[in-house]
């Protein structure tokens, strides 16, 4: 008798950014092992008794959001399916009573040394741990013609551009430093004899960018993802001051793209990048650190190239999806031997119509809420200023 493959559901937040990104390549690298079910939080919110439903014809259900973890494990429990193993992927911890729910997962993916050191100092066994780093679609994140990408975002030869991206709801704490890289930016502009144009892709920003001076500001609430490796290929530096992050993701795609990056020394980037060989690390809350590292890469057209060529190696040679998700069938395989016989079945093919719809309907729904068009990035809501001293 043929074993069944072992019947996944993973649940990310949602669709249009990295954890339905990382759901999507999971599905993707693991699916000759496996059958993968994607039901974003918002579509079980939404539909609870359609995945108490497929909750019937699975063997582990994966929270890709440790916050999801909780409303997950209810559901389970009100579907009465009895015992199904659960995975739990924690990025970060900033306090952990935020994820010691998630804590009480059969397995916990660990994006990062830093995040399994906050986790064990908390009393989490680390029997439980196993590797589940962010990974760069290298082939997709590339570099682009420098010339063209910087046209599409109306950069002038002159202009030096600095590059950030995250959604402001994914800082509540501000552990992503937005404060200091404000701080920063508006310091160096003030200081270099050359426009300084910031570009900033996610939502939720614009309260905080009035602070701002000298800056030549260009917002995108909203990027397709066509648009972000002309995004990141425009850009002189991509520059994180983050405090505490599992990746960060957005500075490895932009070393994929080939781009030079200054970023906070924490998590995956603590990892794997090298100070002055594939990016300029600084520590967190260090506005002088990071402003002198964007000054030496002004100055420094050849180190820039440098940094762009290193960096873009590092991702390619450590950093791909496939080397990051590919092995999880291996875990997936030993938590589905916890479930006791299904009750129902559903085919591959059904399962991949599911997903699609889902991940269509996730999609629509996330940009409904954020006020934004899935349109051309030349067509999407853009606001710009010129701010003076």
């Amino acid at each position: 008798m043929i074993e069944p493959r072992p019947a996944i559901v993973l649940v990310p937040d949602a669709m249009p950014w990295i954890l339905g990104r990382w759901a999507q390549q999971i599905a993707h690298w693991n699916a000759e092992q496996c059958d993968f079910s994607i039901f974003p939080i918002r579509e079980l919110r939404a539909d609870p008794q359609g995945f108490r439903t497929l909750l019937a014809c699975s063997d582990v259900v994966h929270c890709l959001s440790p916050w999801d973890f909780a409303p997950v494990r209810a559901e389970i429990a009100a579907s009465g399916i009895g015992r199904i193993a659960q995975v739990a992927t924690v990025h970060h911890v900033v306090d952990f009573e935020d994820v010691r729910e998630a804590s009480a997962a059969d397995r916990i993916g660990i994006e990062c040394s830093e995040t399994a050191e906050r986790l064990v100092a908390a009393g989490v066994s680390e029997q439980k741990f196993f590797p589940m780093r962010v990974g760069v679609d290298t082939e997709f994140f590339r570099p682009l013609d420098r010339t063209l990408a910087r046209a599409r975002f109306e950069l002038g030869p002159g202009d030096f551009a600095i590059g950030f991206s995250a959604k402001c709801d994914s800082n509540p704490d501000d552990r992503k430093g937005f404060d200091t890289l404000i701080e920063v930016v508006s310091r160096f502009a003030s200081e270099i004899d050359a426009p300084v144009h910031l570009i900033i892709t996610g939502p939720g920003w614009n309260e905080r960018l009035a602070a701002l001076r000298n800056v030549e500001l260009h917002y995108f609430p909203f990027l397709p993802d066509e648009a972000m490796p002309s995004y990141y290929s425009a850009l002189d530096v991509y520059l994180s001051t983050a405090r505490i992050e599992g990746g960060p993701l957005p500075p490895l795609e932009a070393m994929s793209c080939g781009t030079a990056v200054v970023s906070t020394r924490i998590g995956t980037i603590r990892d794997f990048a090298t100070d002055a060989v594939d990016a300029l690390l600084t520590v967190p809350d260090d506005p002088a650190g990071s402003l002198k590292a964007l000054r030496r890469l002004f100055e420094g057209p050849e180190l820039r190239r440098r940094l762009g060529a290193a960096g873009r190696e590092l991702v390619v040679r450590e950093l791909r999806w496939r080397d990051s998700v590919s092995g999880l069938s291996e875990i997936y395989r030993e938590l589905a031997s916890l479930r006791p016989a299904r009750r129902d079945s559903i085919s591959t093919r059904e399962r991949g119509r599911q997903n699609d719809e889902r991940i269509e309907r996730d999609r629509r729904r996330w940009l409904a809420r954020a006020g934004v068009e899935p349109k051309s990035f030349l067509q999407t809501l853009r606001r710009r200023w010129l701010r003076g001293s």
